[in-house]
């Protein structure tokens, strides 16, 4: 994933960067809170499957079956891969690969 791949993803799920309180620029998540955890080299939400499942998935649209295309997609390359269980990054960014894939195809 590239930084420029999780700008677009972060603002296609309601995200936006704002100064705030402090006086630095923060990442705010659709609820408007500042998006925790970071990356201390990137300053951008640590794309993980928690934060995934949590925001991507449910933005799917339901009644295309987009859900389950992106976790029958996310599945499939993960296992191929056995990413699932020696690396949950990779299995964060085989999820993201999916979405951005499904995504694509609407």
């Amino acid at each position: 994933m590239t930084e420029q791949e999780i700008k677009e993803f972060l603002q296609w799920l309601g995200f936006t960067q704002e100064l705030a309180t402090d006086d630095n620029l923060h990442w705010f998540d659709p609820e408007g809170n500042i998006a925790s955890p970071v990356d201390v080299d990137t300053d951008l939400p640590i794309m993980d499957l928690n934060f995934l499942f949590k925001w991507a998935v449910p933005k799917l649209e339901i009644e295309d079956d987009w859900r389950w295309e992106v976790l029958q997609e996310w599945f499939y390359n993960a296992m191929r891969n056995n990413n699932y269980k020696k690396d949950p990054t990779k299995s964060a960014i085989a999820l993201f690969r999916a979405i951005q894939k499904v995504k694509e195809r609407a």
